[in-house]
């Protein structure tokens, strides 16, 4: 099928072309040449080239289990010991903005002119081509220099060549935006509440694309797929709240007008649905996750992995909720602390946490192996660049390095932001180190970013 055009719909091209997918599909994109009689004009429209999906139906092996969880665990999780402990909460006082300050904020950050090109010259030369979309990739203001380590220049080159030669349109895949994270302490207001470090995210991954003309002049698409839906049941958040997030997110790129180079789908509707075989990625994640029960109680290594993990469960679920009854004090000791209170009866609020938090980690590492294992995001947008927040060998870091991590703290900016380079990330917490804080929301309520007060 031709690209859905048109726009009188809020929702992007690939949105509405997802909405029309009941079954899994494999989506390619091939650029094709349209005479618009009516018009006397003549279009380049992109050709949408579907495949129904068969995933593999073999089982991981015990060996690539242990090796793909402790590479998992490590990429995206620090050890116990290098916990931070929240030092306070901030005093506040208030301020709003209006809504013109969104548009200011964008049309001053979407400025080329702030982006420098990579080394070499434009060239119609394929490799030379793919060649500077890689150095633009390692650039810190565009993708992340730690790029360069993880993914080989040669291999980047020639698995792109297909798609230059096709002149399509690139596509980078993130998966991330799941909802404003409930840690008590790093957040002070509801998982459905992005603010404008989730904003500057999604200016950052609009300024990318537009970076990419400079060397690819066929343009770039990102795709989130949000994982909120798929996780909210196991960090203790509401299904509601997971998608009001999603629509919020939604609106802001919309209000921004930025649909027509990011788009977002749920990720759970890549696992919830049987290929053509009838395998459902979902049932293999369960089957994943028991057979990790059963290793973690025999192999030493993998008590260690899930302990790390299990800390890191305490830090990203729902302790706005679970520990709601508990004072400061004591909900550092569930959070942060790896030591058992000596109060009994907080000992065993201790335990029960823990329990909670260990449980989450099987099922979360099940997933993600499950993902890993049917290589279920490739096999949707087979030739995508594959995006992460996490920098990881195969993939892509994005955004810059003020980009990361937007829905796991605040935004914070040291003077009034008048670009995304001005907003930072930071936990909530860290901002008691100020003796005064502004927090500033927009006029209708929803909040915006954080600015330490004179005094």
């Amino acid at each position: 099928m031709l690209e859905p055009l048109g726009h009188r719909s809020a929702d992007s091209k690939l949105e509405r072309y997802w909405c029309t997918v009941a079954d899994p599909q494999s989506l390619e994109r091939h650029r094709t040449s349209v005479f618009d009689t009516d018009a006397c004009m003549s279009m380049a429209p992109m050709r949408y080239v579907t495949e129904p999906l068969t995933f593999r139906s073999d089982v991981p092996s015990d060996d690539w289990l242990v090796e793909s969880l402790l590479t998992f665990v490590r990429n995206e999780f620090p050890a116990r010991t290098s916990r931070p402990e929240p030092p306070g909460r901030p005093k506040l006082t208030h301020q709003e903005v209006g809504a013109e300050f969104l548009q200011e904020f964008l049309y001053a950050s979407e400025k080329l002119d702030q982006v420098l090109k990579p080394g070499g010259d434009s060239s119609d030369d394929v490799r030379a081509m793919a060649t500077s979309i890689y150095r633009l990739l390692c650039d810190p203001r565009i993708g992340s220099t730690r790029n360069r380590a993880n993914n080989d220049p040669n291999q980047f080159v020639d698995e792109l060549v297909e798609t230059i030669e096709r002149q399509s349109r690139l596509l980078f895949v993130l998966p991330g935006f799941p909802f404003k994270d409930q840690n008590r302490f790093r957040v002070p207001y509801s998982a459905e509440e992005p603010d404008l470090a989730d904003i500057s995210f999604l200016i950052r991954l609009h300024r990318l694309t537009q970076a990419l003309y400079q060397v690819h002049p066929y343009g770039a698409d990102v795709l989130i797929l949000s994982d909120g839906s798929l996780y909210a049941e196991l960090f203790k958040i509401s299904m509601d709240s997971a998608e009001r997030y999603l629509r919020r997110i939604k609106a802001y790129r919309n209000q921004l007008n930025l649909q027509g180079t990011i788009s977002v789908i749920p990720l759970r509707d890549l696992l919830a649905r049987s290929d053509a075989q009838g395998l459902l990625p979902l049932d293999v994640a369960s089957g994943i996750e028991r057979r990790l029960r059963s290793l973690a109680q025999s192999t030493v290594v993998l008590k260690e992995v899930f302990a790390d993990l299990t800390a890191g469960m305490k830090r990203n679920i729902n302790s706005k909720l679970l520990l709601a009854d508990l004072d400061d004090d004591e909900a550092r000791q569930m959070i942060y602390s790896t030591v058992v209170p000596a109060n009994s009866a907080l000992a065993e609020r201790w335990y029960e946490f823990e329990a909670l938090c260990e449980d989450a980690a099987y099922r979360y590492s099940a997933v993600n192996l499950s993902i890993r294992w049917l290589d279920v995001i490739t096999a949707h947008f087979p030739g995508a660049i594959r995006g992460t927040v996490h920098p990881k060998p195969g993939q892509f870091a994005l955004a810059g390095s003020g980009g990361a991590y937007a829905w796991n703290g605040v935004a914070v900016s040291n003077s009034w932001p008048r670009t995304i380079d001005d907003v930072k990330v930071s936990p909530f917490f860290a901002l008691a180190d100020h003796s005064t804080v502004i927090r500033v929301s927009f006029d209708d309520g929803l909040p915006a970013f954080f600015m330490p007060g004179a005094g």
